[in-house]
């Protein structure tokens, strides 16, 4: 819990330097505290907001772990066919 306001702080800087690497990255980070704390649908969310940040960047490695991680939710939540 500690770690969300930090990430909501770089991410706040992150977009405002228009660095969509780093942006995607925070997003990411946050997606599995929340994750972790057992909030599935705000961490799928924030997977696919890291998912575009990446897009913008032309980051593919950054895409290709956002699916991973969504589909590790996904599988969580027992929701197998997304």
């Amino acid at each position: 819990k500690e770690a969300i306001p930090l990430l909501d702080q770089s991410l706040d800087m992150r977009h405002k330097l228009k660095d969509w690497a780093g942006e995607g990255a925070a997003y990411n980070l946050k997606a599995l505290c929340l994750k972790n704390m057992g909030q599935y649908q705000a961490s799928i969310e924030l997977f696919e907001k890291s998912l575009h940040a990446k897009r913008q960047a032309g980051d593919p490695k950054g895409e290709a772990s956002a699916y991973n991680n969504m589909g590790e939710v996904y599988r969580l939540m027992g929701d197998y066919p997304q």
